[in-house]
């Protein structure tokens, strides 16, 4: 029975309830996200009881985004007069490669099971984000905004990015001996 319906405003009912649709609006933002994966295995016996065994792995992926946070005032308990933008993007590839050499025998009551391998692993990756507060209300919708070359130098935008790059190589073995299932 409320005879004005924009008296209370979009976000908020007359019973100062906030309209959940409201949280909607405020969640502007663009995410991209890729991942190519792959992966090849090879056995190989080149005498009875002996296998070589060999996989490859690898990841490539890459991934960009933009957020934006409009100022707003739906209700005292929720408002804010600062306008929000983030943007940032990063790339990178893992690869992983095994190869082992398997030798197995039993005869009579025993049995052995013999394992020596290598196993690399590579990671990369590479990521440039940049966020600022209280950019200008004439640009704050507009599609062609870029925040890295958008905003003056301030203590309130904030730049950063990395690079990680590290390799693990490990050697490993295993001997196993068994008796009559036993030992």
């Amino acid at each position: 029975n409320n005879p004005d319906p924009l008296k209370y405003g979009f976000a908020q009912s007359e019973w100062g309830h906030l309209n959940p649709l409201s949280r909607l609006f405020l969640n502007n933002g663009d995410n991209h996200n890729d991942n190519v994966l792959g992966k090849l295995n090879l056995k190989i016996e080149p005498f009875r009881n002996l296998s070589f065994n060999s996989s490859i792995g690898a990841q490539y992926f890459w991934y960009r985004y933009n957020l934006f946070t409009p100022d707003y005032n739906f209700i005292p308990t929720f408002a804010s007069n600062t306008i929000t933008y983030g943007q940032g993007f990063g790339n990178g590839i893992n690869l992983q490669v095994e190869n082992y050499l398997n030798y197995k025998l039993e005869k009579n009551d025993h049995s052995l099971d013999f394992v020596l391998g290598t196993s690399y692993q590579s990671n990369s990756f590479e990521n440039q984000d940049a966020s600022t507060i209280d950019i200008s209300p004439d640009i704050k919708f507009d599609e062609s905004f870029q925040l890295i070359n958008g905003i003056a130098d301030s203590l309130d935008r904030v730049t950063g990015g990395r690079a990680v790059e590290y390799r693990i190589i490990s050697t490993y073995g295993r001997l196993i001996y068994d008796y009559k299932d036993k030992y």
